[in-house]
Formats: C-alpha cells, structure tokens, sequence
C-alpha cells in the first residue's frame, strides 16, 4: 500500500457514498434453484437532491467506484436514471463478477449526477448451489448489493440505500397474521411466525417449490414493491427524507449501442490476434487529479463485514 500527501490544497475534496440495497436479514432475499435472479437497490432523488442542497453543490461528478455482492453474484452494475424516468448508459458494469477480484475501477469519462436524478445497483445472482433463501448480511454466504461510489465535489452522504418495506413484503407474501419474537437490527425472517401454524416465514418460503420462472416473479414483485428509504449524513439518518418511497419507475431502459467488430485476417500469430470492435460512442479521457482528502471509512467497513 502506498499513501501519498501533498501540501498543494486541490479544489475539491472527494468521498466516497455506499449506494445500492440495504443489507437487511429481512428484506434481501434471494430465492435457490435460479440460474439468474435480479435485486435492485437504489439512490434516491429525494436523498441525493435533499443533501446536495444542504452541501450548496449543484451537482455531483462520479469518477470511480466498486461494485460489490458476494459468492452468487454474476453480473453488477450501477444504473443512471434521468428525472423524466429515461435510464442513461451505466456508470458502472461487469458482466462476469468475481467475487475474489474486486476493486475500484476510474471512469474513462466523469459523470455528472444532478438533483432529481437517481442511481440503481442491479445485481444478478446464481443460485443453482442453494436450497434454501439466501438473505441479506455480513457473512460472505450471505449477500449484498452494494456500490461504492467515488465522485467530487464532497457532500455529507455516507449512505443512500433503499429495501423492500418489510410490511408490504408480508402482505403480498399473504402473511398478515404474524407475530415478531425479535426487533434486532441484525433479526431475519426467522423472528416473523405465522400465527396459523407456528412456522417462520423463511420456513415458509423455503418450502415452496423454487424454479427459475418462480424466481423471476419473485424478482419483479420485489423491485416494484414499496422501498424503505436509508439516507444518511455523516452515519445519522436524515430528518427531512421520507422514511419509505415508491420504488423507482424507469419509463425507457438504456439500450446498448450496437457494436461493429473486425474479424481479424488470417496469418497472424494467435498472440498478435485480437478482437477490434467499436460503436457509436466514444470515452472521453479521463482528466486525473487528485483529492486532498477523502473517507476510507466505507472501504474500512468493506473488510470488516467480509472478514
């Protein structure tokens, strides 16, 4: 590891904000048998435009980040959607996570996030290898979706999260007639019993038959149900963001530009031969700099929770 210092004062100072789904034993919950199976976390508008104005920044630049879940995920990324609902390209992606190599990756080109804008971690799982639910902590068999996001100038936003509002998720599930054995932050779906018959809900939903096609309608009911809203500033919860949101509405996906790829000529050495593709846009260089200061706490945290 190396630190550097500088005593050259730079502009802005940078931080970095852990975005995505809360890590939540009651509402992060990943069903077996799916070969994929998408959960999404958000960044609120009312969140990010409600402390940017406390900060007196008109917007926020994002430079770098990571994207992080544990041994099911797949494929990551970190979606930008307009005011108007309209998803930009995403500002971050990986196609093939690997849970053993992460790190934070600088944007070839900075992206500039504005109030009323939002930002959404979507995280595809497999899960062909369980048998039961999968839930949401800090053990690696557990699971998270999570990004951390490096951007300038620096705001006091420490965590923008959301989760499916544990009640609603019940209703839909059809388990009203409940009883709570534990209010622990660190509880699961095992401290809910069903009054009927004295099971958990997590025994209840792991008796159910769990196939692929079940999995994606579990998927779809739990990114369009009724989102619990963490926003934080400086680690306390802030007083003038709703407690819980709709979930976000995206009207118009991004759609990837269609690559045009070379098929290289025969005769070359195969250590010579690559792919060349393009498409219709082009990264604009990335211009370096560096910050004076920024919060290691969330990177602290990172190690902590998978050690």
């Amino acid at each position: 590891m190396r630190i550097y210092y500088t005593d050259q004062i730079r502009q802005y100072d940078g931080a970095i904000t852990q975005m995505g789904h809360s890590v939540s034993p009651y509402a992060e919950l990943i069903p077996p048998n799916a070969n994929s199976y998408l959960q999404y976390g958000e960044c609120t508008s009312s969140c990010l435009t409600q402390v940017m104005a406390d900060n007196s920044v008109p917007n926020i630049k994002v430079i770098a980040g990571m994207l992080h879940s544990h041994l099911l995920g797949i494929r990551m990324k970190l979606r930008h959607i307009y005011q108007n609902g309209t998803e930009a390209a995403p500002i971050l992606r990986d196609n093939n996570y690997d849970f053993n190599y992460q790190e934070f990756r600088i944007l070839n080109q900075e992206r500039v996030i504005l109030p009323g804008q939002s930002l959404q971690v979507e995280c595809d799982y497999r899960t062909t290898t369980r048998s039961n639910f999968t839930y949401g902590g800090l053990g690696t068999s557990q699971e998270m979706c999570i990004a951390y996001t490096m951007y300038y100038p620096k705001i006091s936003l420490s965590y923008c999260e959301t989760a499916p509002v544990v009640d609603h998720l019940l209703y839909y599930l059809n388990h009203t007639d409940v009883r709570y054995t534990s209010f622990s932050a660190y509880g699961s779906l095992h401290d809910i019993i069903l009054n009927h018959n004295n099971k958990t809900v997590l025994q209840s939903l792991n008796e159910m038959h769990w196939n692929q096609t079940n999995a994606n309608a579990f998927s779809a009911l739990m990114k369009d149900i009724r989102r619990s809203v963490t926003c934080k500033i400086n680690g306390v919860r802030h007083p003038r963001v709703p407690a819980s949101e709709p979930a976000i509405s995206i009207t118009r996906e991004y759609v990837e530009p269609i690559q045009t790829c070379v098929e290289p000529s025969s005769g070359f050495q195969v250590e010579l031969m690559k792919d060349v593709c393009s498409v219709s846009t082009r990264p604009v260089p990335f211009a370096a700099f560096l910050f004076t200061t920024f919060s290691l706490v969330v990177l602290t945290t990172l190690f902590y929770h998978d050690s």
